[in-house]
């Protein structure tokens, strides 16, 4: 049976009315399934001598400024069969369907040939299906694979995705098939991220491997001019002066890689000389995406306050993003505001316990002056005097904590319970960008229960917090980012930032 009679007996087992209730997608899926009325066809590579694709070409073109070019532009060739030498036939089918249909299903062995067709026929909206599915399907293993992809077609969106996946598994995806399999530029773009925080030794072994495989395709001879050459600007980003001597050494050594003079500079910046100037190899030390700096808040006695407050400065030498901070431990109490005293008759431990359920669920003062006195048959027994009653933290407020930069002109205001002060991690809804500045930014935060709001103080609820007498510095990894607190409470037990990837285009 030939394609024409094929065409027409699909055309014969339509009803007249076969458009009754159903959409345009319903429509042109319809036509395009049932290949009626189609003026053009199309053979791809995989295709049987007697199998071919059919359509429109008013379809195709109204979708496609490719295929108006292709059917009716000015050097326009009149043919009813158009070959493919490089397109698969399943691929295809699913391109021309999106362009009937206005959608597509997509599987992981798909989308990236899809994407590549959709780029070639000037489809953009395809391109972002595709980009979108492939988004949500990166791992350590494909990710290299897709990061190609997103430089290759400038998709930014996507390549951030990867980049994000890639710096979270830096330690897999460097041990990945794909990673052996990477074009020169893409390495780069992986290499030359800050936060590709691998061990800088095991980083330069892989790069070498990469370099010594791409030598064996090209036939070259495996010296170090030539891995170097392989590896061109990727060299670079090989961070040999953030070694140790002992391992700068045991990977350079004897491998013809670095110049005297080049071994002299590296060594001399390892070493700490003040003038050292290194111009073959990146000295900046690569650090972890997300990096918590944890605060000294001290282990001296307890001081307590209706509202808190405290006050450091963060001093930023690079660009990064706050993203989160930690509680330390608030400790609430209620403080009394009834005396009561009382005179016990009889059987003390009785008669004791009959004077408590009287005030059940109610704070009291109690004093005790450690002393029996007779009269006749009285005792008269009072307590020691005791500054808080330890009650059930369901019954306290909640507190209000608001932490702010002025000069940024940034608060973030949240309430918690009390029973979640304890070391609760709170994570801004948006990051916070801090610039690099040479002078500090001055972060405030205050906690008090909102029945202190507008208040100068409360009379019943206060916290209670250790003194921050371990007032001091922290530094990020790589000393860039320094926190400090001079006051007299800690009320931040950790600071997280993230450190910024700096994959700045060429």
């Amino acid at each position: 049976m030939d394609a024409s009679t094929n065409i027409n007996q699909c055309q014969q087992t339509l009803l007249p009315d076969w458009q009754i209730g159903k959409d345009l997608s319903c429509c042109m899926t319809e036509i395009y399934d049932k290949k009626l009325w189609t003026d053009v066809k199309f053979r791809c590579k995989d295709h049987d001598d007697d199998e071919r694709i059919y359509a429109h070409k008013t379809i195709l073109a109204a979708r496609s400024p490719v295929f108006q070019a292709m059917f009716f532009g000015t050097f326009t060739e009149s043919k009813e069969e158009v070959p493919l030498k490089d397109a698969e036939k399943g691929i295809f089918d699913l391109f021309l369907r999106y362009i009937y249909s206005d959608a597509v299903t997509l599987e992981g062995d798909t989308a990236s040939e899809l994407l590549q067709m959709a780029h070639l026929y000037q489809v953009p909206r395809l391109v972002q299906v595709c980009a979108d599915f492939l988004e949500k399907n990166i791992t350590p293993e494909n990710a290299c694979e897709i990061l190609t992809l997103a430089l290759g077609y400038e998709i930014s969106s996507l390549k951030e995705a990867c980049c994000t996946v890639i710096d979270q598994n830096a330690r897999q995806v460097l041990r990945s098939d794909g990673f052996m399999d990477l074009k020169e530029d893409v390495l780069h773009h992986i290499l030359k991220g800050d936060t590709f925080y691998v061990d800088e030794e095991e980083i330069f072994l892989k790069a070498e491997e990469w370099s010594i495989k791409k030598l064996r395709i090209d036939c070259l001879e495996q010296n170090g001019d030539n891995i170097r050459k392989a590896l061109a600007k990727s060299f670079y980003q090989l961070r040999l002066p953030t070694m140790s001597y002992e391992t700068m050494v045991k990977c350079t050594q004897n491998k013809g890689y670095l110049s005297a003079d080049e071994c002299k500079d590296i060594a001399d910046f390892i070493s700490g000389i003040s003038d050292a100037s290194v111009s073959s190899n990146s000295c900046v030390p690569r650090v972890p995406v997300n990096e918590t700096l944890v605060l000294n808040t001290g282990k001296g006695e307890k001081g307590n306050s209706h509202s808190l407050k405290c006050s450091f400065s963060i001093h930023a030498a690079k660009d990064a993003e706050l993203i989160s901070f930690g509680l330390c431990d608030i400790e609430p109490y209620i403080e009394y505001h009834h005396c009561v005293q009382s005179s016990c008759y009889g059987d003390a431990g009785t008669t004791l316990a009959s004077f408590f359920s009287m005030y059940t669920n109610q704070v009291i003062e109690l004093v005790c002056y450690r002393k029996l006195e007779r009269r006749g048959e009285r005792r008269v027994i009072q307590y020691d005097e005791l500054s808080e009653v330890n009650l059930n933290k369901s019954v306290y407020p909640l507190i209000h904590v608001t932490f702010s930069i002025c000069s940024l002109n940034f608060s973030h205001t949240f309430a918690l319970p009390t029973s979640q002060t304890s070391g609760e991690v709170v994570r801004l809804e948006e990051p916070l960008v801090l610039k690099k500045a040479y002078t500090p930014y001055i972060a405030d935060v205050v906690m008090n229960f909102n029945c202190c709001i507008g208040k100068a103080y409360c009379s019943e609820y206060k916290m209670k917090i250790r003194y921050n007498k371990g007032q001091g510095t922290v530094k990020s990894k790589d000393g860039q980012i320094e926190v400090s607190s001079q006051s007299e409470f800690g009320l931040l037990k950790s600071i997280q930032f993230r450190n910024l990837a700096n994959r700045h285009e060429d």
